[in-house]
């Protein structure tokens, strides 16, 4: 009969919890790489300026909603209503649109307005 001490399974515990700690590490680290990833075309083609630098809206830009499915949003972009410039293949490529997209998809939610004090007065 074998005899396992104590010391031997704490070791294979902590080996084992080591291993999923720098598991989760090396993954949180390559979601925030491909998120930094995604952002560089948001800023490159001006996309902040107008919309900020999360998408939550700007000085003339609207808040970006991550609930648009992709079609709806890439023809918004090639074929923009209002002052927001069409930016055609020609200028914005399809894998940088998806990249935009997807840094858009994974921003949090902005804040209702009614939690932001400043900006939701009821005295008035």
């Amino acid at each position: 009969m074998s005899c396992v001490s104590r010391d031997s399974v704490m070791s294979n515990v902590a080996k084992r919890s080591l291993l999923v700690a720098a598991s989760m590490i090396a993954t949180a680290s390559s979601v925030k790489d491909v998120v930094a990833a995604d952002a560089r075309p948001f800023v490159s083609y001006g996309c902040y300026q107008c919309h900020g630098y999360s998408g939550h809206g700007g000085s003339s830009g609207p808040r970006l909603s991550a609930d648009v499915p992709y079609e709806g949003f890439r023809q918004i972009v090639r074929f923009p209503y209002g002052v927001m410039p069409a930016y055609p293949r020609e200028l914005l490529s399809d894998e940088a649109m998806r990249a935009i997209y997807s840094f858009i998809k994974s921003q949090p939610p902005a804040p209702d307005r009614k939690d932001l004090p400043l900006l939701y007065d009821t005295s008035k």
